[in-house]
């Protein structure tokens, strides 16, 4: 779509420019046009009926109205918790998620494909970074968040994946377009920005922004801990982060929020605790303890909740507002990049790029670069060094190696143990089946070799016992006659059973009551509670084929 005007990412200023000036059209069709995408949230200009037809049919191939392409969502069952992949025009993908804090819903959004911060606890740093989305990227998770959901939500915050204010010129813009009452119309104070510290662009944003809510991604009180967990530490110490935070709170008024994720035995002492009340005194601030959602590829592990809850406390007590947070959307993998990195190699064009567990880069249609599968491949062949190392012969095995006898036509290969020619229709020329079979019988010699009694069993031998009529053979294990429609005489199933009922005495002998349980013992247990519960209202795995319970 070379060539064609996204509409979504044109500020009220510029779609009125638009129409004024190419279509020659008055200003007051960028109301319209406005109306239709950021209120009612219809995206194609062919149903925009208060325009004339002519219009119409002159914008439909020149404009682009669309919020990028739903891939997938995922709902949490524990709290409502809903999370999108977004799949935009180059094909990459980004994640959004809904929300919902008793009736609020709040709208986390994305500014970059992938993140350069490579914060050590992160999914979305494990992919690596891509690129910056456009300010319409942006504004277009919003309205495709809404129309999938067919209603308004009330709050933005851009902590979704990539850092905002190294995306600062679109982030600004997109909080602009959403924000004009032409458009969205969303009050300003319902943006809040999260950062993990880009000092310049807070100090911007307290310029050009001022209503604009400001979280800061701390996670440790402390340069040496922050920077093992955060890398842009080296770059914006805390010194230097917090001066910017009195600068910004002197400007805008606006009390600052810290997220802070507790990991276990990490920075969830006491002690630190201490030091973060210290670090943010003088701060009009509020802390949100944030337990920690697993990620794949790192050994990061959640802090208790006794751990959570004695970090509180210490905070409380100094003085500092705290809440610690509910987790939000454990169980579909809520947390940042998540849902991206797992969809990942189901061909995402990124996949997972640089850093992380996965992030070395990939040459162009190989393996990555380092690791186990760093070996370049041969043209049509196996990759050099290593196991597999060997150059193949033409529709051959490799060279040397197991395999490396010639075969001959149709036939075993050449020596080894499958190297004996065949009879017509019959067994290999010696070797363990190389023997001659009698007429309709087995082969003469060996285990098989005897011959048989005309319906009878072979001659010798532990089947060797002629049969009674209709009866068992004579002597041996199962040589007890019947009884009329009964078990055996003697022996363990020998006795009498009532009329449709158990046998008389022994572990089954209770009598039951028409559909109910047994009087005694323990009562049955309901079939598909007991097949798929383990007694206690939890789940379990059904048993392998096979396996007795």
């Amino acid at each position: 779509m070379e060539g064609v005007i996204r509409i979504l990412d044109l500020s009220y200023e510029e779609l009125r420019s638009l129409f004024e000036e190419r279509y020659g059209e008055p200003a007051f069709r960028a109301d319209q046009v406005g109306a239709w995408i950021y209120r009612k949230r219809l995206f194609d200009v062919n149903v925009m009926t208060d325009l004339s037809l002519a219009l119409r049919e002159r914008l439909a191939p020149e404009v682009d109205c669309r919020p990028p392409y739903l891939a997938k969502d995922v709902t949490s069952e524990r709290d409502g918790t809903k999370k999108y992949l977004w799949r935009l025009d180059d094909g990459e993908t980004v994640e959004s998620v809904l929300l919902v804090h008793d009736n609020r819903k709040t709208a986390c959004l994305s500014t970059q494909v992938g993140c350069p911060l490579a914060c050590a606890f992160c999914a979305t740093g494990q992919g690596g970074y891509v690129r910056d989305l456009s300010a319409g990227e942006i504004v277009g998770q919003f309205l495709a968040m809404e129309a999938q959901l067919g209603q308004d939500i009330a709050n933005i915050v851009f902590m979704g994946m990539g850092e905002p204010l190294l995306n600062v010129e679109a982030l600004l813009k997109a909080i602009a377009i959403l924000n004009h009452p032409k458009f969205r119309g969303m009050g300003i104070r319902r943006f809040t920005v999260s950062t993990a510290g880009i000092v310049p662009a807070i100090r911007r944003l307290a310029q050009e922004a001022p209503g604009v809510g400001l979280s800061i991604s701390l996670h440790a009180p402390n340069d040496g801990l922050r920077s093992r967990l955060m890398p842009v530490d080296r770059r914006y110490p805390l010194g230097a982060l917090m001066a910017a935070l009195h600068d910004y709170q002197e400007r805008t008024g606006n009390r600052v929020s810290f997220e802070y994720l507790l990991l276990a035995g990490v920075n969830d002492e006491p002690a630190h605790a201490r030091d973060l009340a210290a670090l943010i005194s003088g701060l009009k601030a509020y802390v949100n303890l944030i337990p920690f959602n697993a990620v794949e590829g790192t050994d990061f592990r959640r802090s208790s909740r006794a751990r959570i809850e004695t970090f509180r406390q210490e905070l409380q007590a100094l003085g500092v507002e705290v809440e610690a947070r509910s987790e939000k959307g454990g169980d579909i993998d809520a947390a940042c990049g998540q849902l991206r990195r797992r969809e990942a190699s189901g061909g995402s064009p990124s996949a997972l790029r640089e850093g992380g567990r996965d992030g070395r880069p990939r040459r162009e249609g190989g393996p990555r670069e380092g690791g186990r599968d760093d070996r370049s491949r041969r043209e049509g062949g196996s990759r050099e060094g290593g196991r597999d190392d060997r150059p193949r012969r033409e529709g051959g095995p490799r060279e040397g190696g197991r395999d490396d006898r010639p075969r001959r036509e149709g036939g075993s290969r050449e020596g080894g143990r499958d190297d004996r020619p065949r009879r017509e229709g019959g067994s290999r020329e010696g070797g363990r089946d190389d023997r001659p079979r009698r007429e309709g019988g087995p082969r003469e010699g060996g285990r098989d070799g005897r011959p048989r009694r005309e319906g009878g069993s072979r001659e010798g031998g532990r089947d060797d016992r002629p049969r009674r009529e209709g009866g068992p053979r004579e002597g041996g294990r199962d040589d007890r006659p019947r009884r009329e429609g009964g078990p055996r005489e003697g022996g363990r199933d020998d006795r009498p059973r009532r009329e449709g009922g158990p046998r008389e005495g022994g572990r089954d002998d209770r009598p039951r009551r028409e559909g109910a349980p047994r009087k005694e013992g323990k009562p049955d247990r309901d079939f598909a509670f007991s097949r798929f519960t383990d007694g206690k209202g939890k789940g379990r795995k059904s048993p392998r084929p096979g396996k007795k319970r």
